[in-house]
């Protein structure tokens, strides 16, 4: 399901204090390890320009082997290339999912994907390949419309070169637009 999605947007900051309405979405963490910084996206997923437009979504699969929670959240970071996340829980409703990640067997389970400095268009190029390893994704409410949550975690990244380095993930939110197709 990552590599799909990953594969769809590579060929294709949220501030809380207001909520984003509509198809707008946010998403913001701070992380430290190999990289450190902040994550802070707040914007409308566009039919095109995913890659060079700051934006954040949403999707609940209900049934199937897919069945779960996806967000997404991409921001430019340089003229050529962007942030992106995947947030995936093994749930469609409110509650806790455990990021247990190493330890999964299902087909969708619980984490936190990051890449940094992911090159725009077709050509698979990073800085960071980055995924939460042990933590927690709360899901807060679920509407027909929107998904709220927070998340939280440790785990490792992985340089373009194959140098891994641990790194953390705190004060994680979300607050997105259903949007069919995201996933």
């Amino acid at each position: 399901m990552l590599t799909a999605s990953i594969g769809l947007l590579v060929g294709c900051g949220g501030d809380k204090t207001t909520a984003p309405t509509g198809l707008a979405g946010q998403m913001g963490f701070s992380y430290t390890g190999a990289l450190s910084g902040t994550f802070n996206v707040t914007g409308q997923m566009p039919a095109t320009g995913q890659e060079t437009s700051s934006w954040a979504a949403g999707e609940i699969v209900a049934t199937g082997t897919d069945a779960g929670t996806f967000v997404l959240a991409s921001t430019p970071r340089t003229a050529t290339t962007h942030d992106l996340v995947f947030v995936q829980a093994n749930r469609t409703n409110a509650g806790t999912a455990t990021i247990d990640f190493d330890n999964c067997s299902a087909s969708v389970c619980s984490t936190v994907f990051f890449l940094l400095g992911l090159n725009n268009g077709t050509t698979f190029t990073f800085l960071q390949d980055c995924y939460l390893q042990s933590g927690t994704i709360t899901i807060t409410e679920v509407t027909s419309t929107r998904i709220r949550g927070t998340f939280s975690g440790a785990g490792t990244c992985s340089s373009s070169t194959g140098t891994q380095t641990s790194f953390t993930v705190t004060n994680g939110t979300f607050d997105v637009a259903i949007v069919p197709g995201v996933s």
